[in-house]
């Protein structure tokens, strides 16, 4: 009975509205501000999330500033950084240059100085043996002129007692045993005079090399 109430009233609204045109534009102007309505439900859902999605652009877009700032802040400190080391590189550069000249210097002078210490050493050494060589050369000149004397008193032969020739042959023997040794000693003198001429004659090279 309820069912055919309900059918029988709807049934009477609707001759109603056919009836009655302000009724049926009620009926379409709800029927719209319903489509509206959930229009309007279904735009802002949509700008809720827009709102979130530009929220979290703009929240992305301070981070990525803020690392581009840091980023510049560190290139900047970089750049900074590296012109401080290379003025430093250049500094060491002047100072290892610097230092190496003046350790090519303070050595040529020191060479010098050892070159002509030595040089002077060696010709004081050579005006020593020179007149040691000029010395023994002497010694070998009397040594000679006495060997003569020596024979000249040697008897001869049936001449004196076996004695006198015995001591005079000794006396020979002795003289040219000395003779042999100054002999050596001239020679060996000598040698080393030879030695510190040419020792000499190379430091003077040097010398006029280091010089140049």
């Amino acid at each position: 009975r309820c069912d055919e109430l309900s059918a029988e009233s709807k049934r009477l609204r609707a001759e109603a509205a056919a009836s009655n045109p302000l009724v049926a534009a009620c009926a379409t102007l709800a029927q719209t501000i319903e489509a509206e309505r959930q229009t309007l439900e279904t735009l802002g859902a949509r700008q809720a999330t827009l709102a979130q999605e530009v929220e979290e652009q703009l929240r992305a877009e301070e981070a990525s500033k803020a690392r581009e700032a840091d980023c510049i802040s560190r290139l900047a400190e970089a750049a900074k950084a590296r012109a401080g080391l290379a003025e430093l590189r250049d500094q060491a550069e002047v100072r290892c240059r610097e230092a190496q000249e003046e350790a090519r210097s303070m050595v040529t002078q020191e060479a010098l100085e050892r070159a002509a210490a030595e040089s002077e050493r060696l010709s004081t050494q050579m005006v020593d043996q020179e007149a040691e060589a000029a010395r023994l050369r002497q010694a070998l000149a009397d040594s000679w002129a006495s060997r003569d004397d020596l024979l000249d008193e040697i008897p001869e032969s049936g001449e004196g007692s076996s004695e006198d020739q015995i001591k005079a042959l000794d006396n020979v023997e002795e003289e040219l045993k000395w003779l042999a040794q100054m002999q050596r000693e001239a020679s060996t003198e000598v040698h080393r005079l030879q030695y510190l001429e040419r020792s000499e004659a190379s430091l003077q090279a040097r010398l006029r090399l280091v010089s140049e």
